[in-house]
C-alpha cells in the first residue's frame, strides 16, 4: 500500500498586493468567457459558476519596480481567462502575449489544427 503523511502548517510568502476592485471592473468590461479557449463557467456549472473567471495582467505586476505606480487600461492590459488557461499562460516566456498563447491553443493536439 502506498501512503503519504500530511501535516497542516502555516508558511509565509512574499505577496504582491493587487486591487480587487480593478479586477472586478476588468471582469465587467471583458465579460466572463475565457478569451483564450472560450470556456464559460456559468454554461458548464450553472449558477455555481455564474460570474466566475480569472483576470490576468498582460503587463505583469511582478515586473514593476517596488512602489512604482503604473496606469492600466482595463480593456487592453487585462485578459479574462479560465483557471487552466491562466495557469498555462504563466508558463509562457512572455506572460503578456495572449496572441502567442492563443496560437499554442490552436496548434495543440485535439484542436483540429
Amino acid at each position: 500500500m502506498l501512503s503519504i503523511t500530511e501535516k497542516r502548517q502555516h508558511t509565509y510568502h512574499k505577496r504582491i498586493g493587487r486591487n480587487a476592485q480593478w479586477v472586478r471592473l476588468a471582469k465587467q468590461v471583458l465579460g466572463t468567457t475565457c478569451q483564450a479557449c472560450g470556456f464559460n463557467y456559468a454554461q458548464r456549472y450553472g449558477e455555481l459558476g455564474a460570474g466566475f473567471i480569472e483576470a490576468h495582467h498582460l503587463r505583469p505586476v511582478y515586473q514593476l519596480a517596488e512602489g512604482e505606480a503604473v496606469e492600466y487600461n482595463l480593456e487592453t492590459d487585462f485578459a479574462v481567462l479560465c483557471a487552466n488557461c491562466h495557469r498555462m499562460i504563466h508558463r509562457m516566456a512572455d506572460v503578456g502575449d495572449s496572441g502567442a498563447f492563443k496560437a499554442v491553443l490552436q496548434n495543440s493536439p485535439g484542436q483540429g489544427a
